[in-house]
């Protein structure tokens, strides 16, 4: 990730920082290609044996002091031991990319089946655009709270991105849209989709979702898109009497990008 403070120099000490007054920050851009500076990461594996502090679970990095059995968390200054097999690892310190840059891309092994291995290796992407003429606060609210960034897995089943649940822990990234029922509005949607349908990275997952009082899955990897729609009754409280699975299944409604 970049990051990058608001000022160029900082205060030597506290009492200096509060004598100034000035106002200290960092902006940070998860995930970013390049660094603050420009400088792509650096590659490795072992992301899954990367060790942790004990305490604030911050990662090892470049920042830690390192000792022949221990390290030192540089955020909470816990020390930590180390397994014989990072013993070995860190022993050669320029093969390991957490000890040449602290800007570092570690891969991670997978798990499960081959299918399960593809869908896990790729980011997914869900654009859930309204459709309906009046503003349905209470849908928007469930479609939305469904569909939480986070990213530290890879959606494998309907279960990790379903509308109805709003404890999503896998990287669903939803782009969520009002749109009127006008054609100049339909149209404006289109193009922004289009758009960021360009953004996307090779090999990623899209799918498209639509919503009133009804919810809209769509087949968008045929020659001609298909919609499966599923009405939502107006009692419903944040969950759908169908499971979107038996609508849809998932590699059908996750397209990859090319």
């Amino acid at each position: 990730m970049a990051v990058r403070a608001t000022v160029s120099r900082f205060p030597v000490d506290t009492d200096a920082r509060e004598g100034s007054g000035l106002l200290w920050g960092v902006t940070v851009t998860p995930f970013a290609a390049v660094d603050e500076n420009g400088n792509s990461p650096a590659f490795g594996s072992g992301g899954d044996i990367l060790p942790r502090c004990e305490n604030c679970w911050a990662y090892f990095n470049t920042y830690c002091e390192l000792e022949q059995w221990a390290w030192s968390c540089s955020l909470c200054g816990t020390l930590n031991g180390l397994s014989s097999a990072a013993v070995e690892r860190y022993s050669l310190p320029k093969s390991c990319a957490e000890m040449c840059s602290s800007f570092v891309d570690l891969e991670l092994p997978l798990d499960g089946s081959s299918e399960e291995a593809a869908m896990q290796a790729r980011p997914v992407y869900v654009a859930a655009v309204d459709l309906s003429y009046v503003n349905y606060g209470k849908l928007v609210t469930v479609v939305y709270n469904a569909s939480l960034v986070v990213q530290d897995k890879f959606a494998t089943s309907y279960t990790d991105i379903a509308f109805q649940t709003v404890n999503c822990d896998q990287p669903v990234i939803c782009g969520l849209t009002s749109v009127e029922s006008s054609e100049e509005f339909l149209e404006l949607t289109k193009s922004a989709l289009l758009a960021a349908l360009e953004a996307l990275a090779p090999g990623s997952l899209f799918g498209l979702a639509t919503f009133s009082h009804k919810l809209g899955l769509y087949d968008i990897q045929g020659p001609i898109p298909v919609v499966k729609n599923v009405f939502i009754p107006p009692d419903a409280e944040g969950t759908l009497p169908i499971g979107l699975d038996d609508v849809m299944p998932l590699l059908q409604f996750l397209a990859p990008v090319c």
